[in-house]
């Protein structure tokens, strides 16, 4: 739902914006992690698990309407067969459009 909600904010100031006015900017990313997490009192548990995201950051702007999207989907590996291994997806996305010199509107969802 989260992806249909900018793909389609991102495609509405695309298509109503001329060409000419409107600049985009695109940037798509891959992160990898190990982590591990240790109690340093005697006996304290350690915990190690390796994640990877990936995610995309887009800008589109003219002239009366820019709209910024935010994507990131993790992926958490668990080394210890106890803990299960999970996803999180999160998101951004904001949208502002200057109907006239005095009035503007924005919006902008998590």
């Amino acid at each position: 739902m989260t992806r249909l909600v900018l793909t389609a904010a991102v495609a509405l100031v695309c298509a109503t914006a001329p060409a000419h006015a409107q600049r985009t900017r695109v940037t798509p990313y891959i992160e990898a992690s190990q982590v591990v997490v240790a109690d340093l009192n005697q006996g304290g548990d350690l915990l190690t698990y390796s994640t990877v995201g990936a995610g995309i950051d887009a800008q589109v702007t003219s002239r009366r309407v820019e709209v910024q999207v935010s994507y990131q989907y993790e992926h958490r590996f668990s080394y210890d067969k106890d803990l299960a291994d999970d996803s999180m997806h999160s998101g951004l996305v904001q949208a502002r459009a200057k109907i006239t010199p005095e009035l503007t509107i924005e919006g902008g969802a998590i």
